[in-house]
């Protein structure tokens, strides 16, 4: 019989393993990086909601005394429930 001394055991290479702190310093910042770039893109950008956000009237007054001109703006805002208790 052979003796467990004698048997060679083969080594099993080690796996690498990635720390959860080194995963989050790189993916955490990507994560960040990509969340502000696409709230900068729907706050930038009056298309994707199929709403036009420059629905205005300008209406001009004539000239005071001071020779200032006033102008009168008047947006166009969508309708908006209110439940007032």
């Amino acid at each position: 019989m052979v003796e467990e001394d004698e048997i060679e055991q083969e080594e099993v290479p080690a796996k690498k393993t990635i720390d959860r702190k080194k995963m989050l310093i790189f993916i955490l910042p990507v994560l960040i990086v990509i969340g502000l770039s696409v709230g900068i893109y729907y706050a930038l950008n009056s298309d994707y909601n199929g709403n036009s956000a420059t629905q205005y009237n300008i209406i001009k007054h004539s000239s005071n005394a001071d020779g200032v001109e006033k102008i009168t703006v008047f947006y166009d805002l969508p309708e908006i429930s209110v439940n007032l208790k």
